[in-house]
């Protein structure tokens, strides 16, 4: 029996295949912001926002300061970091 990424055993376990390398992509346009609970889960919708009304992709990680927000556009990270003002939340741009 042939298991492709994200097939489905009966049980519900989910079987991903190995890290393709080229699968992810590191946007250069990001934001570091150090903040936890629903101040982190307002920043993620207000990313998600940005990202859908500009028709663009975005991401976050852990970075070794805080939560990096990655951006395809330049002009989505402003915006993002104009939110970050607006809601004094400190950040640094990467």
């Amino acid at each position: 029996m042939e298991r492709r990424r994200g097939s489905s055993f009966r049980d519900g376990g989910v079987i991903f295949g190995p890290f393709q390398p080229n699968e992810f992509q590191t946007m250069e346009n990001s934001v570091i912001v150090r903040v936890y609970g629903r101040q982190l889960d307002q920043l993620r919708a207000e990313a998600s926002r940005i990202a859908r009304g500009s028709k663009m992709d975005w991401s976050i990680e852990r970075a070794d300061k805080g939560m990096r927000f990655c951006f395809e556009d330049a002009e989505a990270k402003k915006t993002f970091a104009s939110i970050c003002e607006h809601f004094a939340v400190p950040y640094l741009e990467a």
